[in-house]
C-alpha cells in the first residue's frame, strides 16, 4: 500500500535533514549525481554544471528519459542502457527501504505527484485504496490500523471519520527541521473534525442528509477523476525542472486546501437548518399578501348619515330646473 506509506514517511517529514545517517538520493547534489554517473554509468562528461542547467537533482535522478540523457550528452545506447541498470538497481534498493518520504518520492516521483497526492486529499479514497487496492511489502509494518482491523470497524470508521486512522499514525512521527510534518497533522486533523460534525448533523437532520451524501459522492469522484488526469497527463506535461515545485505545492497548498473543502458543506448543511428552524417558527405561513379591509358597521352608518344630510343640503339650495340624484 504506496499510500498508507507515502503518508506516514511525509508525516515523518524527510529523515535526511534531521538525521545525517538517513541521507538518501533525494539529497544528492549535482555534484553528487556528476560522481554516481561517473562510478555506475562510466560516464565523466555529465559535470555538475550542465545537470543544474537541466535541473537534475537526486529528486529526478533514476528517473531520466531517454531525450533527457541525450541532453546530457550519453548518446551512447550501449551507456544509455547501463543508465537504466544501474538506476533500476538504485531504485529497487529505495523501494525495498527508502530512508525518508523524499527519497521513496525520487524513485515513485509519478506515483507519489500525479496518483497519491490528487487521492490522499481525500481519506474516503484514501481509506478505500489503503485496504483494497494496493499492495505492498514494504508498508506492511505501518498499515496495521487499516488493514487488521475488523471490517465493521473498517467501515465504520470510514462511514464516520475516515481520516481517523492517518490522523493517529501522523501523531507518531515528528521533526523539528521542517513544517511538513505538522501541515499534515492539522490538515487530517481539520478534516476528522469536519467529518465528524457533518455526520452529526446529517444525523440529528434528516434533511440535510442528500445533500451530506451528494456532497461525498461528488467529492470522492472528484478525487479519483484527478488523479486519474494527473497520472496520464501531468506526469507527460509538467517539465523535470518542476517536478520538486509540484510536490511540494501539492503537500503545502492542496492538502491544506482540500482539507478546508467540508467547511463548505458544514455551512451549507449549518445554513439549511437554521433556514428550516425560523420557517417552522413561522408557522410556515406565506408572506402576507395586501388585503381591502371591509368597512366595519359604524364606518358605514356614518357614511350613510353623511350621504342624508348632502341630500337635504342640495334640496334647500337647489333652485327650480335643477336635478340630483
Amino acid at each position: 500500500m504506496n499510500l498508507l506509506l507515502f503518508h506516514v514517511l511525509c508525516l515523518a517529514v524527510s529523515l535526511a535533514w534531521a538525521n545525517k545517517d538517513h541521507r538518501g538520493v533525494d539529497d544528492w547534489t549535482a555534484s553528487d549525481v556528476e560522481r554516481w554517473f561517473a562510478r555506475n554509468v562510466g560516464v565523466r562528461g555529465v559535470t555538475a554544471k550542465v545537470l543544474a542547467d537541466l535541473g537534475v537533482d537526486g529528486t529526478n535522478a533514476l528517473a531520466l528519459e531517454p531525450h533527457h540523457l541525450v541532453q546530457l550528452g550519453v548518446v551512447d545506447p550501449q551507456k544509455q542502457q547501463k543508465y537504466v541498470a544501474e538506476a533500476a538497481k538504485e531504485v529497487a534498493r529505495v523501494r525495498s527501504r527508502p530512508a525518508d518520504v523524499f527519497e521513496f518520492r525520487a524513485v515513485n516521483r509519478r506515483l507519489v505527484d500525479y496518483w497519491l497526492l490528487p487521492m490522499l486529499a481525500n481519506t474516503d479514497v484514501g481509506l478505500l485504496w489503503s485496504r483494497f487496492f494496493d499492495t505492498d511489502a514494504v508498508i506492511e509494518r505501518f498499515d496495521n490500523e487499516i488493514d487488521e482491523v475488523p471490517l465493521w470497524q473498517f467501515w465504520a470508521t470510514w462511514l464516520v471519520a475516515p481520516a481517523l486512522p492517518f490522523w493517529s499514525i501522523s501523531r507518531q512521527l515528528h521533526n523539528e527541521h521542517s513544517w511538513v510534518d505538522e501541515v499534515i497533522e492539522y490538515a487530517l486533523l481539520a478534516q476528522l473534525l469536519l467529518q465528524v460534525a457533518s455526520f452529526v448533523v446529517a444525523a440529528v437532520n434528516p434533511k440535510t442528509r442528500v445533500a451530506y451524501v451528494a456532497n461525498r459522492v461528488l467529492y470522492m469522484a472528484a478525487s479519483l477523476l484527478s488523479a486519474f488526469f494527473l497520472y496520464a497527463i501531468g506526469w507527460v506535461v509538467v517539465p523535470l525542472s518542476l517536478s520538486t515545485l509540484v510536490f511540494y505545492a501539492g503537500v503545502y497548498v492542496v492538502l491544506p486546501g482540500v482539507a478546508l473543502a467540508p467547511v463548505l458543506s458544514m455551512l451549507y448543511a449549518s445554513a439549511l437548518l437554521v433556514s428550516q428552524r425560523h420557517t417552522a417558527a413561522d408557522g410556515g405561513a406565506k408572506p402576507a399578501t395586501r388585503q381591502t379591509r371591509a368597512p366595519s358597521t359604524a364606518t358605514q352608518r356614518r357614511r350613510e348619515a353623511s350621504d342624508v344630510r348632502l341630500k337635504a343640503y342640495q334640496v334647500s339650495t337647489c333652485r327650480r330646473g335643477c336635478s340630483y340624484k
